[in-house]
């Protein structure tokens, strides 16, 4: 860049990444049941989740148990494979594929 009088100028550009990487679902999604299973879901950048989703879904609560570790209950939808995310101020995380079943009959 040429300043005024023809000197050159420049400017340092600093990038905040304060949130660092996004969630990775990389572990597991244990479960497989109905509205109100407990699932597990297991990566690494999970402790500061602000939602879990199943499908379009989000879970109504959801508990972080550790960076490595949430546990969430499935919330009412419908039956079959759902693609399961972790939100966090970092980004969203690839999905992993839960299956929902349809409760036992009485």
């Amino acid at each position: 860049m040429t300043g005024p009088g023809g000197g050159e100028q420049w400017r340092a550009v600093y990038v905040y990444d304060g949130f660092g990487a996004g969630p990775d679902l990389g572990g597991s999604c244990f479960g497989s049941g109905g509205r109100g299973t407990t699932v597990t879901l297991t990566g690494t950048g999970l402790a500061t989740a602000v939602a879990v989703r199943f499908g379009a879904t989000p879970a109504a609560s959801f508990t972080v148990v550790s960076d490595s570790h949430i546990v969430v209950d499935d919330p009412p939808g419908t039956t079959g494979p759902l693609d399961v995310t972790v939100t966090t101020p970092g980004g969203i995380s690839s999905p992993k594929t839960y299956n929902r079943v349809a409760p036992p009959g009485f």
